[in-house]
């Protein structure tokens, strides 16, 4: 799946580096992209919108065709929605992988599994120093 197929997919929640908001919780394993969105995940289900939000590099915006920034974009969830995030476990199947290892997270997987609400653009994230960041792949 290419990157331009990719963008006509649900809006996403990514895993990624902080860049001037210091390093993502050492304690939330995000060695791999899953196991970085699980970290997010967490950090959504626990209410620290703040906190998931380190997550995400400053370019985080760019990669949505809405406008806003990561709290924006993020602060709507409600209690309901938190709920559905504990039931979901998160495996492979969240995350579109390329032969030069970026990643496309569909938001929508995960945040409504029943198909429920959809947003637009994407997240797509790529290794930075052993850490995720996320990138606009059209800049």
């Amino acid at each position: 799946m290419s990157p331009t197929i990719s963008a006509v997919l649900v809006a996403t929640i990514l895993t990624g580096c902080a860049s001037s908001k210091g390093p993502p919780d050492p304690e939330r394993d995000n060695s791999t992209p899953d196991a970085a969105l699980a970290a997010i995940f967490a950090e959504l289900h626990e209410g620290d919108v703040e906190e998931a939000c380190t997550y995400f590099d400053d370019e985080f915006e760019k990669t949505f065709d809405e406008d806003g920034d990561c709290e924006k974009v993020l602060s709507p969830f409600d209690e309901e929605e938190r709920e559905l995030m504990a039931d979901i476990e998160i495996d492979g199947d969240f995350a579109y992988h390329y032969d030069n290892g970026t990643v496309f997270i569909p938001l929508t997987a995960i945040f409504w599994p029943d198909g429920g609400r959809r947003g637009d653009g994407g997240l797509f994230v790529e290794r930075d120093n052993g850490w995720f960041r996320t990138f606009d792949p059209n800049p």
